[in-house]
């Protein structure tokens, strides 16, 4: 039991989880259309343009039987064709628009080519010039699935259908993270300067007998219970309370001696 809980720590460690994300996977898929376009161009005997498509896959790859499943990978990264019920010789056929190829060795020699220009070509697009081989094999896990960072795409040439995953490597290769830009930062006093903000400096009077208030005039003194030398409560308009401080003088303005900050404002 022991033995069975360390390997499945090592297993869990191995794994690393990460979706790539929309931007990415639209920049990727742009990037294969026009990849599969200039190959079908050299390669499709009366194809067109318009009959050329790369879609996102609804779903994550399905292994196909390991004879359908075309493996390729360099230092680059990973990448699989699953080509369904298909052979290379099917697509050979396809390619040069005809059915009747008697000899169904060069059929499967044009379409394992065909394809393997088209891995190629998606290599060098991730910055590696070495030619990728493909080889029928299993389906590692990281070409499989999307929380593992699997990108599959649907591919349609006229009628034949087929899909590509590539693994996590190879998509930072292709479709590097983008570099957030730095921001700009600036000094604080410089960007405190920018904002303003409603001040209010609240004197409490305390308790004042009613009488006093029931008729007041212009001109007559309310006196207080709060003594001159009690401090003003400063407060920042949908925030509350930032300080306490003294009333004076500067000039023709009015001015506040700050005494001392919000607790609140002092944890910050």
């Amino acid at each position: 039991m022991t033995q069975r809980r360390a390997v499945a720590r090592d297993m869990d460690s191995e794994v690393r989880f990460g979706w790539i994300g929309e931007s990415r996977r639209f920049a990727a898929q742009s990037l294969l259309a026009a990849q599969l376009t200039d190959w079908a161009d050299q390669w499709w005997v009366d194809g067109a343009a318009a009959d050329v498509a790369v879609r996102a896959a609804s779903d994550d790859a399905k292994p196909d039987n390991k004879q359908h499943a075309l493996l390729a990978t360099t230092e680059v990264g990973s990448a699989v064709l699953h080509l369904g019920n298909k052979d290379f010789g099917a697509i050979g056929r396809h390619l040069v628009a005809t059915s009747s190829i008697d000899d169904l060795e060069l059929a499967a020699r044009i379409g394992e080519r065909a394809l393997t220009d088209l891995v190629s070509r998606i290599y060098r697009r991730a910055g590696t010039g070495k030619p990728p081989e493909l080889i029928r094999g299993d389906v590692p896990s990281g070409l499989q699935h999307s929380r593992l960072g699997a990108f599959v795409v649907d591919i349609a040439i006229g009628r034949f259908n087929m899909s590509l995953a590539l693994d996590r490597r190879f998509m930072d290769r292709l479709v590097p993270p983008s570099m957030g830009k730095r921001v700009a930062l600036t000094a604080r006093q410089a960007a405190l300067e920018r904002v303003s903000l409603k001040l209010v400096a609240s004197m409490d009077f305390g308790s004042v007998n009613l009488a006093q208030l029931s008729d007041l005039r212009v001109g007559e003194v309310l006196v207080g219970e709060r003594g001159l030398d009690e401090a003003l409560q400063i407060h920042i308009e949908g925030y509350g309370v930032v300080a306490s401080g003294y009333l004076q003088r500067r000039g023709d303005q009015r001015a506040v001696l700050l005494d001392d900050l919000n607790s609140q404002e002092k944890k910050s």
